[in-house]
């Protein structure tokens, strides 16, 4: 928290220097306060960043050619079957199948 007013965000020193240790320099001070080099801290997140951007476009872009790849498939599945749906109506005996194996199997399970 800011004495001045306002709420503060940062680094702890300890906690960065696991990660990044080149980060973290301490004071020639009793306690040898650790510091944190804000600009190379700030400098790597934007580099990160800009690294996560390419990332998001370049999925972004093969998620729409998965897109029109699955679309273009469901497309010839749906035709395949208008076709075989138009075969078997054609069919002379299409009228006296019945297609449900469900009831086909109750019949031949009650004799």
């Amino acid at each position: 928290h800011d004495p001045a007013g306002g709420r503060r965000f940062g680094f702890l020193a300890d906690e960065l220097e696991t990660v990044l240790p080149e980060m973290v320099v301490r004071d020639t001070d009793e306690v040898r306060t650790k510091r944190i080099h804000l600009f190379d801290a700030l400098a790597l997140l934007v580099e990160v960043m800009q690294q996560q951007q390419q990332q998001i476009r370049a999925f972004d872009v093969l998620s729409a050619a998965c897109d029109l790849t699955v679309e273009a498939r469901l497309s010839r599945v749906e035709s395949t079957l208008e076709q075989l749906g138009s075969q078997i109506a054609d069919m002379p005996c299409a009228a006296d199948v019945n297609f449900n194996s469900h009831d086909n199997n109750d019949e031949s399970n009650a004799g």
